[in-house]
């Protein structure tokens, strides 16, 4: 949240927010989201607490036992939460819900196609009491049958579309997390200060901007072409500035060929991945002409 609000400070502003089911669980920090008016999307667990629909509360002073009830509180009968596996396995809306079907995004191993359900539930707040009405996604893996759930305070009237579009974006930060501890030395660390810490992060967040940019650069020449790639290519470069001039050109014939041969590899590998995956749908009798898709160069 510090990092959040800093960059509110800053004058950075998020249409959107993405976080993983740590998050989700807790409610004190979705608290503060929604206080400050901001868009989130995120990846929870069968425990969350949850209303199937809004239930009565009151701020009307009562007396029992001798003793003040606190208020606000549910009024008297209203319905318990629930736990999100216990709404997702048992509710006649949800059950008798039948799946959409969606061609989500295609991947390096070919298209992911998911079932989704979606409904309006009330999530209990950080108090114990209902918070503002969310989307809830029950989104199903096709070939896997992995089933992810998400939360969502975006206004109602927001297509499901957008929501799968958020959701399944989170997976560009954890694959540039991924590729700074992997390539840059994000994760060599090892010293004891936190500003040390931010002055590393910073340092490699900078490299793997560096890097990126360049091989967006070059992707129109060279489709296969990775992070690692560029990072291999350019420290031959950097090297060869110090060597004799027969043996810089030695160096880089090298680097040059051994980067050649992998992006032959990653594309072969590429084909049969997708060829595979294609095959698994047409077994289950997916079209992908036929079931709706998530547009990704769209709002």
């Amino acid at each position: 949240m510090e990092l959040y609000e800093r960059a509110l400070t800053n004058g950075v502003s998020f249409d959107w927010i993405t976080f993983d089911e740590w998050y989700t669980s807790k409610p004190a920090f979705l608290d503060i989201l929604q206080s400050k008016n901001q868009k989130y999307i995120g990846e929870t667990h069968h425990r969350h607490m949850i209303w199937s629909a809004p239930p009565r509360t009151t701020n009307r002073s009562y007396m029992k036992n001798g003793g003040r009830l606190k208020t606000p509180r549910l009024v008297s009968g209203s319905p318990k939460s629930i736990s999100l596996g216990d709404y997702v396995d048992n509710d006649p809306k949800i059950v008798k819900q039948q799946w959409t079907r969606w061609h989500l995004k295609d991947t390096q191993k070919g298209a992911k196609v998911v079932d989704v359900k979606h409904a309006i539930v009330c999530p209990q707040n950080s108090q114990k009491f209902p918070s503002k009405a969310h989307h809830q996604l029950i989104v199903r893996d096709v070939l896997s049958g992995e089933i992810k759930l998400f939360l969502a305070n975006a206004q109602e009237n927001t297509r499901v579309e957008t929501l799968l579009k958020v959701a399944f974006s989170r997976w560009r930060v954890e694959r540039c997390f991924e590729d700074d501890k992997k390539y840059i030395g994000l994760d060599h660390f090892e010293g004891r200060g936190y500003p040390g810490l931010m002055r590393h992060l910073i340092l490699s967040a900078v490299s793997l901007l560096f890097l990126a940019r360049e091989r967006q650069s070059l992707l129109g020449q060279y489709p296969e072409l990775t992070i690692s790639q560029v990072r291999q290519a350019t420290s031959a470069m950097v090297q060869s500035w110090w060597l004799p001039p027969s043996t810089a050109d030695k160096l880089i014939n090298s680097t040059a060929y051994k980067l050649e041969y992998h992006q032959k590899r990653n594309r072969q590998a590429r084909h049969s991945h997708t060829k595979t995956r294609l095959n698994k749908l047409q077994e289950l009798a997916i079209d992908l002409m036929k079931i709706r898709v998530c547009h990704w160069d769209s709002d």
